[in-house]
């Protein structure tokens, strides 16, 4: 787990506009995730620049990829520089680069869309700026066979000297949401927890990819 040392609250303000029937309300708020329905939902997009084909699906109002990114560029890497890696897991990224990644009509999620996720799944209101673990099983339902379809995979990191850690242990996955000049917001699932975990880490670290289906498109 990419962790930091102290854990304290961070009020966001969300694009309500964007997310009318999230984030407005110190209540809980919680949607009953159904997974029949969700797996009706689940539809296939191809990337074009490669060819490559990913799940996505549609949680309330935002559509996801239900797959790391796989997409070659620099500043992406294979976990052990080991293409199989890839091809099982996705590539990762720095977070320059992960802001880049995402296919047109698409971007790299941000914590905006992670904190609507994490409230569609039954998070508390009162948590969801909170660093550190948040939630009761939103993590567990975020992960591979987890009742959100969400299908979250654990490939690791690759920190900034070039060295890898925490494959098969920990999904680490960038938001495009900067913390300062140097971190970004992450969020961060382990084997061993149900909980969301959120933090900042340094930009230079390489982290999985989860792509976030354009709400307004462009005319060009």
């Amino acid at each position: 787990m990419l962790k930091e040392g102290k854990i304290y609250q961070y009020v966001f303000i969300c694009q309500l506009f964007l997310y009318p029937t999230a984030l407005v309300s110190q209540q809980n708020f919680t949607v009953n995730i159904d997974s029949n329905q969700l797996s009706s939902n689940t539809q296939t997009y191809t990337d074009s620049r490669d060819n490559q084909v990913y799940q996505i699906l549609t949680i309330g109002r935002t559509t996801w990829f239900t797959e790391n990114l796989n997409y070659k560029m620099e500043d992406s890497f294979c976990y052990e520089d080991k293409q199989e890696n890839c091809q099982k897991y996705g590539r990762l990224y720095t977070w320059e680069a992960a802001l880049a990644a995402c296919p047109k009509g698409w971007h790299l999620s941000t914590e905006y869309e992670w904190q609507y996720l994490e409230q569609q799944l039954g998070m508390a209101f009162e948590e969801l700026a909170f660093r550190g673990n948040r939630g009761v099983d939103e993590g567990g339902k975020m992960k591979a066979g987890g009742s959100s379809g969400f299908n979250l995979l654990f490939a690791g990191y690759r920190r900034k000297n070039g060295t890898y850690n925490a494959l098969e242990k920990n999904a680490a996955i960038w938001t495009a949401t900067e913390a300062d000049f140097s971190h970004a917001w992450h969020r961060d699932i382990d084997t061993g927890d149900e909980f969301s975990y959120r933090s900042r880490v340094v930009k230079s670290y390489a982290l999985s990819c989860r792509c976030v289906k354009n709400i307004f498109t462009s005319k060009e």
